[in-house]
């Protein structure tokens, strides 16, 4: 698992990305990708500049761990509702949604353990509107993740991959986000719930 520190450097430094961005000419979406841990891959002219600019050597910019952590969602139970009103108000129920979690370590490529973890929405949701399938950003859908007997918290403490917390969380709640969405759209034979946002947190503290 390799993972940057740019907002730790920036932060400690308290330096905003625009600022960056002016000094260096390096585009403020660039940024957003580095400090969100959304980029997959960094331009080594990026990285010269980021080095340059913040005295840093690369070691300094990147963090390494032997380990990397994938996960597998399995969805257990799906249940959604579509009403229509004789006013044409339709209404939208998100009732159930259960899923299976695997939590994959791999050492240097080699399986090193496999942790199960439950996903479960937090409370039924329902939306209701005149305008055919009116969602938007402000409609979420809370997804609570649990691990039995603090089994995922330990081993990752174990492993001391707190640094690594905002990687592994930024690409866990988008996997498990379209999960869910892709699940309620099965269910409801929709595209409805393609705008709804999903809210999670994997169960384990960053520091």
């Amino acid at each position: 698992m390799i993972s940057n520190r740019l907002s730790v450097l920036l932060a400690t430094r308290k330096l905003k990305a625009t600022r960056v961005s002016s000094d260096t000419g390096i585009a403020r979406s660039t940024l957003a990708s580095l400090t969100g841990e959304d980029s997959k891959m960094i331009q080594f002219e990026t990285i010269d500049k980021l080095c340059q600019y913040l005295n840093i050597d690369p070691g300094e910019f990147f963090l390494y761990t032997p380990y990397s952590l994938t996960f597998d969602i399995v969805p257990t139970a799906v249940s959604t509702s579509y009403s229509v009103s004789e006013n044409l108000e339709w209404g939208f129920s998100v009732m159930e949604y259960k899923a299976d979690v695997f939590a994959k370590f791999k050492r240097r490529g080699e399986d090193a353990k496999i942790i199960e973890l439950s996903a479960n929405l937090e409370e039924s949701k329902t939306y209701n509107g005149v305008e055919e399938h009116a969602f938007n950003d402000e409609n979420n859908i809370d997804i609570e993740i649990n691990s039995k007997d603090n089994e995922f918290q330990d081993y990752w403490t174990t492993l001391k991959l707190q640094p690594f917390y905002s990687v592994v969380e930024s690409s866990f709640e988008a996997q498990l986000g379209a999960s869910v969405i892709n699940s309620l759209n099965e269910d409801a034979g929709k595209d409805v719930f393609n705008d709804w946002n999903v809210n999670t947190f994997l169960p384990l503290l960053p520091f």
